[in-house]
């Protein structure tokens, strides 16, 4: 065990008896920047990552919030910078108004949080992310409708 996965794993069970919860897919659901910031003052070697790096809005004025495809663009480079995987996006990140919001941990080429202590490679294989392109592949899914909707409602109080 390396030890970053190491500090991880212990975080995880610190974390989850602190805040009283049940797996750590509940940490990546609202509790992603508080644990990732504490790995990082454990670990200091690792860098954090969210999503806003690779992602860039359109202004204000821009946003039909009518139309969810009226949305930001990638940031290429920086996405091929500090993702080791193929660099593709997968198509349902384009569907959503604001990205899913997530904070995760990068240390020499892989992407680590609270439920995958090893380390991916590609960022898209992170469990929180595969769960947005596992629900663009199954139409029966509201996952992408959801996120949309409580995204409006954070941003602008709707």
């Amino acid at each position: 065990m390396n030890e970053i996965t190491r500090i991880l794993s212990e975080e995880i069970k610190i974390f989850l008896k602190e805040y009283q919860l049940q797996k750590p897919l509940y940490i990546n659901s609202g509790h992603c920047k508080t644990f990732s910031e504490r790995v990082k003052r454990k670990f200091p070697k690792a860098e954090i990552i969210h999503v806003d790096q690779f992602y860039q809005m359109p202004t204000m004025y821009a946003i039909d919030y009518t139309n969810f495809n009226n949305v930001g663009t990638w940031r290429y480079k920086k996405l091929a910078q500090l993702n080791n995987g193929n660099n593709t996006i997968p198509k349902v990140f384009d569907k959503l108004l604001m990205t899913p919001f997530h904070q995760w941990i990068y240390y020499e080429g892989k992407h680590y949080d609270a439920e995958e202590i090893n380390g991916v490679e590609n960022l898209f294989d992170l469990p929180y992310f595969q769960d947005y392109i596992k629900a663009e592949e199954n139409p029966e899914s509201t996952l992408i409708e959801r996120t949309n909707k409580e995204s409006l409602r954070r941003m602008i109080g709707i």
